[in-house]
């Protein structure tokens, strides 16, 4: 039996052991995610409010990309817009590290980068409008699709490793899985060119870099979460029951029916 030193509290304790014997956290020689950029407690956000900001903020931001064309010095398929440069910066710059909420808006902008570029992926052709450009209309001609794919492979990893940073609980996670494939699908299918493709190479794209991310950080999805206190042996559990699963529902199917109501009647 290997023993291996607690990622809490430092204590030796088995590679087999369910949580340390010591202060009780799960999986205890997992490795420890080193959260460098984000330091917002989940727990402060209700998952009532995570699910809308969550969707609201992909359904906002998955046409930031084409935002180029109000600014007729960047050109359509801007190298500027059609990348993760402004989420990035951002990101680098730790501007929403303590904001539960804004953390969300953040990983809703990745994603929604993520699927507007998934879906560029499958232009008509490789020419004139379908370039990313420099500002001033310079494209780079072919090797346009290789920084599309390289953006929304980065969009949707970073959209992933920053949930998974926030929080393991499967509740978030599920759901967030759950948003992602909906506005992915939705887009892709609103598309109305190859539309089944589009949704094909977005689904893969994003489960991959899910589960890409999911094994660099080394996490277990936990179907509960324990508090531990360091001056007490007190242990309390996070758990979402039957009604936090049926009011979130409430919320989502409604929103799924207006949608797809609204797509009909245009």
């Amino acid at each position: 039996m290997a023993l291996k030193l607690c990622r809490e509290c430092g204590a030796k304790v088995s590679t087999e052991a369910k949580s340390c014997p010591k202060c009780g956290v799960p999986n205890p020689t997992f490795k420890k995610i080193d959260i460098k950029v984000f330091n917002s407690d989940i727990k402060n956000l209700n998952y009532f409010i995570f699910i809308p900001v969550l969707y609201f903020s992909c359904i906002l931001f998955f046409d930031y990309p084409d935002i180029d064309q109000d600014f007729g010095w960047l050109g359509h398929r801007s190298i500027i817009t059609h990348s993760i440069l402004l989420p990035y910066l951002i990101l680098h710059y730790k501007l929403v590290k303590n904001n539960a909420i804004a953390n969300i808006l953040l990983i809703g902008l990745f994603l929604g980068i993520g699927i507007h570029l998934s879906a560029d992926l499958l232009s008509k052709g490789w020419r004139g409008y379908a370039l990313i450009k420099f500002p001033g209309g310079t494209s780079i001609g072919g090797l346009s699709p290789v920084w599309i794919l390289i953006n929304a492979m980065l969009s949707l990893y970073f959209a992933s490793k920053l949930m998974m940073q926030i929080t393991q609980l499967k509740k978030f996670l599920y759901t967030y899985l759950t948003i992602g494939l909906l506005v992915g699908s939705l887009y892709a299918l609103n598309d109305r060119h190859a539309e089944a493709a589009k949704l094909l190479t977005f689904v893969a794209m994003f489960l991959i870099t899910f589960f890409y991310a999911k094994k660099k950080l080394g996490i277990v999805i936990l179907s509960k979460e324990k508090k531990i206190e360091k001056d007490k042996e007190n242990k309390k559990r996070f758990k979402g029951g039957f009604w936090t699963y049926l009011i979130g529902i409430i919320i989502i199917i409604p929103t799924i029916i207006f949608l797809l109501l609204a797509m009909i009647s245009l």
